[in-house]
């Protein structure tokens, strides 16, 4: 099917792109947009990450809904793989996130990447550092489900890309989805299945930003915040070692900002 000549472009390499997704898909007419590959999100066995928001999603006319679990309503922005639908592709305006730009930007995340409070696609803070600096983003934040699973390593290792960033742990410690004999390497292995398609890409860290309440408490693997924190620091401290020099860790305690604030990441 042919989008109507009205409606953004929406290929890998058009320009004046939202590229919050990696790919579209016709369905009865609609436009499906995906935030990870839709011919892999069977074999991603993470029914959270890959399923609908509870209406299909929001397109024109729709009403703005959030799905069970909470994940923004944003137009394109639906939790995982399936990012909701739309008519011609017309849901966000073109241009939303700069384009044009020589540098594209991945980045990966939770809540804090997605952007859930924000009013839209545009108004997230990556989307914002984008536009000013011109850049080509692609934001793949996923609320309350960033924990490394090897789709979006891939997904991630197949965009082209001249700098990516990981921010690390946070959905990791809510859910327990690692302990502490099994999160390092998981982070390592993360990073290296990236490294290995973007050999000479800087990759930057970020560790997991403070959470007061959360620093010294123990979750189900037996694992405090802190506990987290250090082990991915721990795991990009020793493949820099190894060789890794474009590798960067960011202290993401370092960068809090919500002091006086009752807001948390999550």
């Amino acid at each position: 099917m042919t989008a109507p000549s009205q409606a953004i472009q929406a290929g890998p390499d058009a320009n004046g792109v939202w590229r919050g997704i990696l790919a579209w898909t016709e369905d009865n007419g609609d436009w499906q947009p995906w935030r990870l590959p839709p011919d892999r999100v069977d074999t991603a066995h993470a029914p959270d990450l890959v399923r609908p928001g509870a209406d299909g999603g929001r397109g024109p006319g729709r009403p703005d809904r959030r799905d069970r679990a909470g994940a923004a309503g944003h137009r394109l922005e639906r939790r995982g793989g399936c990012a909701g639908r739309c008519r011609g592709r017309r849901a966000v305006a073109a241009g939303a996130a700069g384009g044009n730009g020589e540098v594209r930007w991945v980045t990966y995340g939770s809540s804090i990447t997605q952007c859930h409070a924000a009013a839209g696609p545009s108004e997230t803070w990556p989307a914002l550092v984008a536009r000013r600096l011109r850049w080509d983003l692609t934001r793949l934040g996923f609320s309350g489900e960033c924990h490394l699973d090897p789709i979006t390593a891939r997904a991630i290792a197949e965009r082209p890309a001249d700098l990516i960033s990981l921010c690390l742990g946070i959905n990791v410690y809510g859910r327990g989805s690692f302990g502490p004999r099994t999160l390092a390497g998981q982070v390592s292995g993360f990073v290296q299945t990236i490294r290995g398609a973007h050999p000479s890409v800087p990759i930057v860290v970020i560790s997991p930003i403070i959470s007061p309440s959360r620093e010294t408490l123990p979750n189900p693997a037996e694992m405090t915040l802190e506990d987290v924190r250090e082990a991915v620091t721990g795991a990009v401290t020793t493949l820099r070692r190894h060789g890794d020099a474009r590798l960067h860790l960011v202290e993401r305690s370092s960068l809090w900002v919500g002091a006086g604030r009752s807001e948390e990441p999550g």
